[in-house]
Protein backbone atom coordinates (compact mmCIF):
# COMPACT_ATOMS: atom_id res chain seq x y z
CA UNK A 1 0.00 0.00 0.00
CA UNK A 2 2.45 2.60 1.14
CA UNK A 3 6.57 2.50 1.06
CA UNK A 4 8.38 5.02 3.10
CA UNK A 5 11.41 5.59 2.18
CA UNK A 6 13.37 6.59 5.71
CA UNK A 7 15.61 9.43 3.91
CA UNK A 8 12.68 11.40 2.46
CA UNK A 9 9.63 10.96 4.54
CA UNK A 10 10.88 11.45 8.08
CA UNK A 11 11.97 15.43 8.31
CA UNK A 12 13.47 15.25 11.52
CA UNK A 13 16.83 16.19 10.34
CA UNK A 14 18.53 14.17 13.52
CA UNK A 15 17.63 11.37 12.49
CA UNK A 16 18.38 12.24 8.98
CA UNK A 17 21.93 12.59 9.96
CA UNK A 18 21.83 9.12 12.00
CA UNK A 19 20.80 7.23 8.97
CA UNK A 20 23.64 9.01 7.04
CA UNK A 21 25.74 7.87 9.60
CA UNK A 22 24.39 4.55 10.55
CA UNK A 23 24.95 3.93 7.08
CA UNK A 24 28.74 5.10 6.42
CA UNK A 25 29.20 2.24 9.41
CA UNK A 26 27.91 -0.68 8.79
CA UNK A 27 24.91 -1.15 5.66
CA UNK A 28 23.72 -4.26 7.84
CA UNK A 29 23.43 -2.22 11.26
CA UNK A 30 20.79 0.10 8.59
CA UNK A 31 18.70 -3.28 7.94
CA UNK A 32 18.83 -3.93 11.70
CA UNK A 33 17.89 -0.50 12.66
CA UNK A 34 14.79 -0.45 9.91
CA UNK A 35 13.47 -4.08 11.23
CA UNK A 36 13.19 -2.40 14.57
CA UNK A 37 11.77 0.61 13.05
CA UNK A 38 8.73 -1.29 11.32
CA UNK A 39 7.89 -3.26 14.05
CA UNK A 40 7.43 0.12 16.04
CA UNK A 41 5.77 1.16 13.40
CA UNK A 42 3.55 -1.22 12.41
CA UNK A 43 2.56 -1.81 15.99
CA UNK A 44 1.41 1.74 15.89
CA UNK A 45 -0.03 1.92 12.86
CA UNK A 46 -3.01 -0.52 14.17
CA UNK A 47 -3.58 1.11 17.11
CA UNK A 48 -4.21 3.80 14.85
CA UNK A 49 -6.14 2.25 12.95
CA UNK A 50 -9.78 2.54 12.38
CA UNK A 51 -11.87 -1.09 13.08
CA UNK A 52 -13.65 -3.05 10.92
CA UNK A 53 -17.57 -3.14 11.07
CA UNK A 54 -19.20 -6.18 13.09
CA UNK A 55 -21.14 -8.54 10.49
CA UNK A 56 -24.59 -7.54 12.38
CA UNK A 57 -23.92 -3.57 11.01
CA UNK A 58 -22.80 -4.75 7.82
CA UNK A 59 -26.20 -6.85 7.53
CA UNK A 60 -28.02 -3.64 8.94
CA UNK A 61 -26.64 -1.50 5.99
CA UNK A 62 -28.16 -4.27 3.63
CA UNK A 63 -31.54 -3.97 2.63
CA UNK A 64 -32.03 -8.03 2.60
CA UNK A 65 -30.09 -8.02 5.92
CA UNK A 66 -27.53 -10.75 5.30
CA UNK A 67 -23.89 -11.08 4.59
CA UNK A 68 -22.03 -12.15 1.88
CA UNK A 69 -19.11 -13.10 3.68
CA UNK A 70 -18.50 -13.40 7.66
CA UNK A 71 -16.84 -9.94 8.80
CA UNK A 72 -14.62 -10.47 11.88
CA UNK A 73 -13.97 -6.38 13.42
CA UNK A 74 -10.55 -5.52 13.26
CA UNK A 75 -9.31 -7.22 9.98
CA UNK A 76 -7.60 -3.87 9.11
CA UNK A 77 -6.17 -3.96 12.30
CA UNK A 78 -4.28 -7.70 11.58
CA UNK A 79 -3.66 -6.76 7.76
CA UNK A 80 -0.93 -3.76 8.70
CA UNK A 81 2.43 -5.32 8.15
CA UNK A 82 6.23 -4.78 7.90
CA UNK A 83 6.32 -5.90 3.51
CA UNK A 84 9.91 -5.26 3.25
CA UNK A 85 12.96 -4.07 5.15
CA UNK A 86 16.60 -3.45 3.44
CA UNK A 87 19.22 -0.70 4.60
CA UNK A 88 17.16 2.01 2.30
CA UNK A 89 13.77 1.65 3.67
CA UNK A 90 10.70 -0.18 5.11
CA UNK A 91 7.88 -0.98 3.48
CA UNK A 92 5.05 -1.18 5.87
CA UNK A 93 1.55 -1.63 4.33
CA UNK A 94 -1.56 -3.53 3.66
CA UNK A 95 -0.69 -6.43 1.33
CA UNK A 96 -3.54 -6.25 -1.46
CA UNK A 97 -4.18 -10.02 -0.99
CA UNK A 98 -5.04 -9.83 2.64
CA UNK A 99 -8.07 -9.55 4.77
CA UNK A 100 -8.57 -5.54 4.35
CA UNK A 101 -6.39 -5.26 0.98
CA UNK A 102 -9.63 -4.42 -0.98
CA UNK A 103 -10.04 -1.44 0.96
CA UNK A 104 -7.17 -0.44 3.26
CA UNK A 105 -5.94 2.60 0.27
CA UNK A 106 -9.60 4.24 0.87
CA UNK A 107 -9.53 4.03 4.68
CA UNK A 108 -5.73 5.59 4.71
CA UNK A 109 -6.01 7.89 2.46
CA UNK A 110 -9.52 8.56 1.55
CA UNK A 111 -11.53 10.41 4.15
CA UNK A 112 -14.08 12.86 2.98
CA UNK A 113 -14.20 11.77 -0.76
CA UNK A 114 -15.11 7.62 -0.13
CA UNK A 115 -15.87 7.71 3.52
CA UNK A 116 -16.77 10.32 6.18
CA UNK A 117 -18.73 8.20 9.20
CA UNK A 118 -16.39 6.81 11.19
CA UNK A 119 -18.14 3.34 12.96
CA UNK A 120 -19.03 2.32 16.50
CA UNK A 121 -16.20 0.08 17.02
CA UNK A 122 -13.98 2.77 15.35
CA UNK A 123 -15.41 5.49 17.70
CA UNK A 124 -14.56 3.33 20.78
CA UNK A 125 -11.40 2.90 19.71
CA UNK A 126 -10.78 6.75 20.40
CA UNK A 127 -9.60 9.71 18.69
CA UNK A 128 -6.31 8.32 16.93
CA UNK A 129 -8.55 5.68 14.89
CA UNK A 130 -8.86 7.62 11.88
CA UNK A 131 -7.44 7.69 8.37
CA UNK A 132 -3.23 8.21 7.52
CA UNK A 133 -2.60 5.89 10.08
CA UNK A 134 0.44 4.54 9.01
CA UNK A 135 1.99 7.75 8.20
CA UNK A 136 0.94 9.41 11.73
CA UNK A 137 2.43 6.10 13.25
CA UNK A 138 5.88 7.70 11.78
CA UNK A 139 5.13 10.96 13.40
CA UNK A 140 4.17 9.96 16.34
CA UNK A 141 7.58 7.17 16.83
CA UNK A 142 9.87 9.51 15.70
CA UNK A 143 11.49 9.59 18.88
CA UNK A 144 11.63 6.43 19.41
CA UNK A 145 13.02 5.34 15.69
CA UNK A 146 15.40 8.10 16.86
CA UNK A 147 16.42 6.00 19.38
CA UNK A 148 16.71 2.87 17.21
CA UNK A 149 19.24 4.68 15.05
CA UNK A 150 21.42 5.58 17.82
CA UNK A 151 21.62 2.28 20.03
CA UNK A 152 22.28 0.81 16.20
CA UNK A 153 25.17 3.53 16.12
CA UNK A 154 26.93 2.60 19.78
CA UNK A 155 26.55 -0.75 18.99
CA UNK A 156 28.71 -0.46 15.78
CA UNK A 157 30.60 2.24 17.55
CA UNK A 158 31.39 -0.34 20.86
CA UNK A 159 33.04 -3.27 18.04
CA UNK A 160 35.15 -0.94 16.32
Amino acid sequence: MTTYIMDTSIADEKVKTDIARLRRLTPAGVRVANFRIGQIVKSEARNNAPISPKQSQIAQRNKSGKTKQKVTPGGLQRSIRVMEVNEKYVDIGVPSNSEAGSYARKIHDFKGVDWHNRGVGTVAKGPQADEKFISRAIQTKLSAIRKVFESEIRRVLDKL
